[in-house]
């Protein structure tokens, strides 16, 4: 391995000590991911109703402070097998040196665990569909496990795994893949995932996995329904509720389309914020303990307590902005450069469809940080569309030389 790995490691390491004995890596929604994971701890271990409880299983096992650094240590190691995976060191340094990835992997949230997950998703997923052919099961089994661990992370996981499976089940309607392969990848899904229903079915008296998705939907009709009354997120949701305190099944979906224009507008915003947005809030919380609010620029309103970035701090915050965005666009434009000169095949529009999804499902809740979800996969397909493209380029060679002799 080259410096770059062990110096990133190091990198890691560091930083993971300095938040650990400064804790600054509790925020956002750590509150609530610790409470669930006492909850766990004492018995519970399948968790409450609202939320996966991956991470909740994960404080447990590992504790706060440990968990920083098997976290982190965790995306590491992903990075160096990525690299043997692909042969493409460069596709291995842009997963280490992310700073999505890299703070996300030293914050108690649910993002960097997702981000392993679909990455495993997405190798299970090449493996099955480049390799049809192949009666082994192994590598649809392996999918069912990825798509278990995504929902079981985050409950977004539901859809890119209804994604696969819909997939995999459209290439066996064309007789392309194997019916086995299809049905081994759903039925480990289910039974992994269905100790979980069970829990919240004989606790809770819901047979389902979350109560987030339901919640979700109202949230966003919240945001969108109030736009321009000058509310932040959490404040248009204790409207919602007080309006509606026992909202109706649906209310939430009439919502939108009565004001779709907006929602429309506010997811735009949303999934820009994904896929170029900055880490500026998070990276200062990081190394100075404190959470900055910023220009409402391209963010969303918040009232939430913090410094107020003016004067001459806005210049470091607008290079920030322009700095993430700009390092962004440069491996999507190359990604891109790449799938058009290999040509798609059937792993490449997976990708895409599945980038596109975990881009947008956020809506106008849409950040930076779900971003882990996105990056595992574009860097998976820049580097299989670039080995495409030298095995066409190898075999147009040949077939020159042949016709030289």
């Amino acid at each position: 391995m080259t410096s770059s790995i062990w110096l990133n490691l190091g990198l890691r390491l560091i930083l993971a000590a300095y938040v650990v004995w400064q804790q600054t890596g509790q925020g956002g929604d750590t509150g609530y991911y610790l409470s669930a994971a006492q909850n766990v701890c004492d018995g519970n271990w399948g968790g409450d109703m609202f939320r996966a409880p991956g991470i909740a299983w994960f404080l447990c096992l590992f504790k706060p402070s440990v968990g920083t650094f098997v976290q982190t240590t965790l995306l590491w190691l992903a990075g160096v097998l990525l690299i043997r995976r692909t042969g493409n060191q460069k596709i291995g340094l842009l997963w280490l040196f992310d700073p999505v990835l890299l703070a996300m992997s030293l914050m108690l949230m649910s993002d960097a665990l997702f981000g392993l997950s679909v990455l495993f998703l997405g190798v299970s997923m090449q493996d099955v569909l480049l390799n049809r052919d192949k009666k082994s099961v192994k590598a649809a089994a392996y999918v069912g496990v990825a798509i278990a661990a995504c929902t079981l992370v985050r409950v977004i996981g539901v859809f890119l795994g209804a994604f696969c499976l819909l997939t995999l089940l459209v290439l066996t309607l064309r007789k392309s893949l194997p019916l086995r392969k299809t049905a081994v990848a759903l039925g480990v899904a289910l039974l992994l995932l269905f100790p979980k229903i069970y829990w919240n079915g004989t606790h809770y008296g819901h047979w389902k996995l979350t109560l987030q998705g339901e919640h979700w939907i109202n949230t966003v009709a919240a945001m969108v329904e109030n736009h321009g009354s000058g509310l932040d997120p959490y404040q248009t949701e204790v409207k919602f509720l007080s309006e509606r305190p026992h909202p109706e099944p649906g209310i939430g979906y009439r919502i939108i389309l009565q004001h779709f224009p907006v929602w429309l507008f506010l997811t735009a915003k949303g999934v820009a914020r994904v896929l170029i947005g900055h880490l500026n809030v998070e990276w200062t919380q990081l190394i100075a303990g404190f959470v900055p609010i910023g220009p409402g620029w391209f963010s969303v309103v918040s009232h939430l307590p913090g410094a107020h970035v003016k004067g001459i701090w806005l210049i470091p915050w607008t290079l920030g902005v322009v700095s993430f965005a700009t390092f962004c666009l440069w491996v999507y434009f190359l990604t891109f450069k790449s799938v058009r000169q290999a040509g798609l095949d059937v792993f490449s529009v997976w990708a895409l469809g599945s980038i596109a999804l975990l881009a947008l499902v956020p809506q106008v809740w849409g950040d930076a940080r779900f971003r882990t979800g996105v990056w595992p996969l574009v860097l998976l397909l820049w580097s299989w569309a670039e080995k495409r493209r030298a095995q066409q380029l190898q075999v147009d060679a040949n077939f020159k030389g042949i016709q030289e002799r």
